[in-house]
């Protein structure tokens, strides 16, 4: 399977140039490398960066790797598209944000996540949870919804199926 990891944005929110997805763990390690070598047992991973901030991606990755998305600005779903215009897949997509720190429990719900038609959104259950996905709606404790105990919580990640778009 092959994996795209959004990196694309601008940092406006953390008043930085280095994008979030170079930011170092305690380990050291950058947190894009993490990733990627994280994704990498499932398959090809590839890195969308914008225009912008592909500089800062070439000191941990080649060009092979990178796909220039264009300007920062006009969202994550418009990363994606073009990732995926660029790649032509054939086979179902795993994406992941790029500041989302990838264990090996993404790697197992992953794996075992059903590959449909259309988007899959791998979730787990989490004890409180800050946003929960209930039957009929997201719920945002940011936002004030009461949220439970228990819940279900997306991995900040899905599969896309690059036939049914």
């Amino acid at each position: 399977m092959i994996s795209i990891i959004i990196a694309a944005g601008k940092q406006s929110r953390f008043k930085s140039d280095v994008p979030k997805a170079l930011a170092k763990l305690d380990n050291g390690e950058v947190l894009a490398v993490h990733n990627y070598n994280m994704l990498k047992r499932l398959g090809d991973v590839y890195i969308a960066v914008s225009d912008e901030n592909k500089v800062y991606f070439k000191e941990y990755f080649n060009d092979d790797t990178l796909i220039c998305v264009g300007k920062p600005g006009y969202g994550s779903g418009d990363a994606v598209y073009k990732a995926l215009g660029e790649l032509m897949p054939n086979e179902h997509v795993i994406v992941c944000w790029g500041d989302v720190y990838i264990t090996e429990k993404h790697l197992e719900v992953l794996s075992n996540s059903p590959k449909i038609k259309g988007i899959t959104i791998p979730v787990r259950e989490e004890i409180n949870p800050y946003v929960c996905i209930s039957k009929y709606r997201v719920l945002f404790s940011k936002y004030g919804d009461k949220m439970p105990a228990k819940g279900l919580h997306d991995l900040s990640m899905f599969i896309i199926d690059p036939f049914s778009i």
